[in-house]
């Protein structure tokens, strides 16, 4: 919690946030019993790092830089895919489009359809293609989009076609190789799947 503290100490510090700087410098005090010693430093500056600048109401705990980050999150982009949509299946599994049943995470609001965006993985069915993928639900994630959403260096940026490939619950491709480009945001994500991917855009 100390530390939860002195990440936000740079826009809207208190009495409560030096308290808790106080109490991160006796622990660093405390570890010295115990053998283990700091690196002598010319200046007194107590640093703090975090993974994103921080809003500046001190009651708002909500990070700027959305779901980013290293936990395996993505930030947020306009969502093109609702529930009921038919996209095209970019592997080589058999499959030829993918109806979309579900989206993995939505936990929902009253009448608005979950939707499912590029990176997503959702719940999937095969309309048309093999008949062992057909009237079988699986898991599978968007990898392009026809809406356009906005990258954070303000690109806004669409693909020419709704696709997804056919993954398992550990995001591994069912197929060997993907047809067409794969958007940086899935590529990001799903190692599998940027593996795989003849390009990145």
């Amino acid at each position: 919690m100390s530390t939860f503290y002195l990440s936000r100490f740079q826009h809207c510090y208190t009495n409560k946030h030096y308290n808790h700087a106080k109490r991160v410098l006796r622990y660093i005090q405390g570890t010295q019993g115990m053998k283990i010693y700091n690196r002598d430093e010319n200046s007194n500056v107590l640093f703090g790092y975090s993974d994103s600048d921080w809003a500046g109401d001190k009651n708002d705990c909500t990070s700027t830089s959305g779901r980013g980050g290293s936990a395996g999150g993505k930030f947020r982009i306009s969502l093109g895919l609702p529930v009921g949509a038919v996209i095209n299946c970019a592997d080589n599994t058999g499959a030829k489009n993918l109806y979309v049943i579900a989206v993995h995470g939505i936990r929902g609001r009253l009448n608005r359809l979950p939707a499912a965006g590029v990176g997503d993985m959702f719940v999937a069915t095969v309309k048309k293609g093999k008949p062992e993928l057909r009237k079988k639900v699986m898991p599978a994630v968007v990898i392009r989009q026809r809406k356009p959403f906005r990258r954070r260096d303000g690109v806004f940026l669409y693909f020419e076609d709704n696709a997804g490939v056919i993954v398992n619950n550990k995001g591994e491709m069912k197929g060997s190789a993907i047809t067409g480009p794969v958007a940086k945001e899935c590529a990001d994500l799903w190692p599998r799947i940027a593996s795989n991917a003849s390009s990145i855009a």
